[in-house]
């Protein structure tokens, strides 16, 4: 497998794991994608289908950035739904004490 290849084949895992949660996977993948390219980067083999292949995997990564994103901002939105039921309940209680 040559490294455009393998590092398609590591970004298209990459970001199955994303997407089914896998943070565990995810974080392992990305270790394993930045010592291939660590290695790449210091043999300087920069073939044009290396150069096509991180153009496409920057394309993705867009994509997968917008996802995550959306998925921080509605666990946020969670969050603050909770914060705001508690300080609620917290007010009610205190308020039929008196």
């Amino acid at each position: 497998m040559s490294d455009a290849q393998h590092l398609l084949h590591l970004s298209k895992l990459l970001e199955a794991a994303i997407k089914s949660q896998d943070l565990q996977s995810a974080h392992e993948l990305v270790d394993q994608r930045l010592v291939l390219l660590d290695g790449i980067y210091h043999s300087e083999r920069y073939s044009q289908e290396l150069v096509n292949a991180a153009n496409v995997i920057l394309e993705n990564e867009q994509i997968l950035k917008k996802i995550i994103l959306d998925e921080k901002n509605e666990i946020k939105k969670k969050l603050l739904s909770v914060i705001a039921s508690d300080k609620a309940s917290q007010l009610y209680k205190s308020h039929s004490k008196k």
